[in-house]
């Protein structure tokens, strides 16, 4: 089963992370080197507060240079390292320029960004305070030097699977040496020095992939070669590790690859190659303490990091996790974002809101209990919204619609109602025989939205005859289908 994922505004945080707000912010001033004529240049600036879990949502800040291609911006003051990434439009598109950075309260950085042949930019330079980091990750971002027999790993399969495992851990070595003489040579503090190297500066994830890649992807089901795998990894995965430290939880990637490590090296050793959620949940919170341990669980939860095709899931079990993993976070960045998913779990009371309908009038979904519901929030010109309409309703809508105990409440959340109605006319996001009703012009901002703290489309829960929540966050229709025929199929009340 997928999970889709809720988001929350980056203003729900820890307060212990904020600094005082008449205190100096990060600042940072700059200039786009022009290669050809004078022109005015946009980019996106996003960043994300310390400790939060890769389910939050990055802010933006949008940059607009002068003519002459001078910019400034700032950023909030938190007491530990944030990561944020610059992207560069190019086109109406943002593209990433190198992998993000980490900015720390006392940065005052000037960015020279340079322009390619085609007058895209492509590189920077940084000086200033703080500015040593910054350059630091901008060269381990970029290509390495010829000297090295090799410049990364890739994950496509070697042609000679043996005789590359033979080798790579070779390779593994001499690049994970280079990228950390890269980091001793930067002059940074020692926590700074652990969390690039664990965000920026990490081979042995770069080998992981590789190997989750080869053992799940290509060389599913040829048992000879899968042995190989298991054989290379179960001798080097201690090896290629970093010993653990309270710096990795402030470095966000790097938690993700911890998730994959665990959840790779329970299925690689199963005796039924996979495992339950309930192994990789009580492994997570086995091994790791701290605010590590709060990250690896709230990203599991609601990222679904570790979680795989070879994770068993099941979303009774998930609910039961999910309850007790939420004991475990302290983090108020964390435990708001868990929180909010919570009302969404298996069991929950369903918020039964107002809505309007097509015809001006106020639409109480309270008048739906005794019914099993599919409630689904879109918002027309939503490519996943339509790619879940288009699959419920010419597959399983046909296998429901007569049965007088379930009813499809689609819920519009278009600012503007005649968006909204093109929608319905277009049937590309919902059908006419829906209930069709739509957040009266609010958005987000109506009250079912806020309760739930939907951040984004398609918002899908079912919920059963007594008003529990059976499924939240379902992003697959055959998911739903199956969710739906399990309510349906519930005994009554009365029965």
């Amino acid at each position: 089963m997928k999970i889709q994922y809720i988001l929350i505004p980056l203003m729900c945080c820890c307060n212990l992370l904020f600094a005082q707000s008449n205190v100096t912010r990060p600042s940072f001033k700059g200039k786009v080197i022009q290669n050809g004529s004078a022109r005015i240049d946009t980019f996106t600036v996003q960043y994300r507060i310390p400790y939060a879990s890769v389910a939050d949502k990055l802010e933006n800040v949008e940059v607009i240079t002068d003519i002459n291609g001078n910019f400034n911006f700032n950023l909030p003051r938190y007491e530990a390292p944030a990561i944020m990434v610059i992207k560069p439009r190019i086109n109406t598109k943002s593209v990433l320029l190198y992998n993000g950075f980490f900015f720390e309260p006392t940065d005052n950085v000037f960015i020279s960004l340079f322009k390619n042949n085609t007058g895209i930019i492509d590189s920077a330079h940084f000086t200033g305070v703080g500015a040593a980091k910054y350059n630091l990750i901008a060269q381990l971002s970029s290509t390495f030097p010829t000297g090295l027999k090799i410049k990364g790993i890739s994950v496509s399969p070697p042609e000679n699977l043996k005789n590359y495992l033979d080798k790579l851990d070779e390779i593994v070595n001499e690049l994970q040496e280079y990228k950390l003489s890269l980091v001793k040579q930067g002059g940074l503090d020692p926590q700074m020095e652990k969390i690039i190297t664990y965000n920026f500066a990490d081979t042995y994830s770069n080998w992981l992939v590789a190997i989750k890649y080869w053992y799940t992807k290509s060389y599913k089901g040829k048992l000879p070669e899968r042995e190989l795998l298991k054989k290379h990894f179960n001798a080097f995965k201690t090896t290629f590790s970093f010993p653990k430290d309270p710096a990795m939880a402030l470095a966000p990637a790097f938690l993700e690859k911890i998730a994959m490590r665990e959840s790779l090296d329970l299925v690689m050793n199963s005796t039924g190659d996979s495992i339950s959620l309930k192994t990789l949940y009580d492994t997570l919170k086995a091994k790791y303490t701290g605010y590590v341990r709060e990250g690896l669980l709230a990203n599991l939860f609601l990222a679904g990091r570790g979680i795989t095709n070879d994770v068993k899931f099941q979303s009774s079990q998930y609910a039961s996790l999910f309850r007790d993993g939420a004991k475990l976070i302290t983090l108020p960045v964390l435990k708001t974002l868990m929180d909010y998913q919570l009302k969404t779990l298996e069991g929950q009371e369903f918020f039964y809101a107002k809505f309007t309908d097509n015809k001006g009038n106020v639409f109480d979904s309270a008048t739906l209990k005794g019914k099993v519901i599919l409630m689904d929030m879109w918002a027309t010109g939503c490519t996943w919204c339509a790619v879940f309409h288009k699959a419920f309703h010419q597959d399983f809508y046909p296998l429901l619609k007569d049965n007088p105990d379930f009813v499809y409440l689609s819920v519009g959340t278009n600012r503007q109602v005649e968006r909204w109605k093109e929608g319905i006319a277009s049937g590309k996001f919902t059908a006419r025989e829906y209930i069709n009703v739509y957040t009266s012009g609010r958005d987000i901002n109506h009250p079912f939205p806020k309760y739930y703290n939907v951040q984004g489309v398609p918002f899908i829960l079912i919920i059963d005859r007594e008003g529990k929540i059976v499924s939240g966050n379902i992003v697959d229709a055959k998911g739903a289908y199956r969710h739906i025929l399990h309510a349906l199929n519930m005994p009554k009340q009365s029965e």
